[in-house]
């Protein structure tokens, strides 16, 4: 069973957090990993994609969405395919940031096995940051002009501080005071 865990700080409340993470259908949609994904009833349906070597692989998993008092949790049931398990833990800042920690696991056969941990990490950290992506510009809604004046990636929303990430762009921030993008995604947190 692999087993991987990511940790992203964000410029957004607790709560918006998790909302957002409360539609594993619409969260888990935007990786290049989705192929599909629904909700049934009180469960949730994904089928995930991998492809390597020239082979491609689906897995279907049947999940519940399982709420804690600061935690999001995906739980696969008896009946899917794949055991699958992600955890979000949201733990509230100062300033109306989030750092949330997530902890996934998967037991998907001795083809999974065989090609490693490493492309089973690629796999959730894609997961995680294109459903922030897709989280962040739901929350933003309509975006803001750039080029105001003093702008950073800092005080802007589509920005991961712990990971010097851009959302926006899906890239790394070498110099946060000098946004990649000129100010033309800043969207101001508040």
């Amino acid at each position: 069973m692999f087993h991987h865990m990511v940790e992203r700080k964000l410029n957004v409340n607790a709560e918006d957090c998790r909302r957002c993470l409360l539609s594993p259908e619409r969260f888990l949609s935007k990786s290049k990993y989705t192929y599909f994904a629904r909700r049934r009833n009180n469960t949730y349906e994904v089928i995930f994609r991998w492809r390597k070597l020239g082979i491609t692989r689906y897995y279907r998993v049947i999940f519940r969405l399982i709420e804690g008092e600061d935690t999001v949790g995906y739980e696969s049931t008896p009946d899917s395919d794949y055991q699958f398990n992600m955890r979000f833990k949201l733990k509230a800042l100062k300033e109306g940031r989030t750092r949330i920690t997530v902890e996934a696991s998967m037991k998907a056969g001795f083809l999974a096995d065989l090609l490693g941990r490493k492309d089973y990490a690629a796999f959730i950290e894609d997961l995680v940051d294109k459903g922030i992506g897709s989280m962040l510009e739901t929350l933003a809604g309509k975006k803001t002009e750039g080029g105001e004046a003093g702008i950073s990636c800092r005080t802007c929303l589509l920005y991961g501080s712990l990971n010097n990430y851009c959302y926006m762009l899906k890239q790394q921030v070498d110099d946060p005071d000098r946004p990649l993008c000129g100010g033309k995604y800043y969207i101001k947190y508040s």
